[in-house]
């Protein structure tokens, strides 16, 4: 049995959107932004479950 933590994985995708945003450094903000969207791409590809299905807010079981 696996078990994905897809909340965790979306509140540090939100926390380096908004560290991007305070960033003076343009490539540090890209960095951040970089980082997210992989995080995003990662949820988007396992199928993991969005934010509003049905399910435990903190642990999916996978099959």
């Amino acid at each position: 049995m696996n078990a994905v933590v897809t909340k965790n994985t979306r509140e540090v995708a939100a926390t380096l959107l908004k560290l991007a945003k305070t960033s003076s450094d343009p490539a540090v903000a890209a960095g951040f932004i970089e980082r997210a969207a992989d995080l995003k791409e990662r949820i988007d590809d396992e199928g993991l479950p969005k934010a509003d299905d049905n399910l435990s807010p903190n642990i999916i079981e996978r099959q």
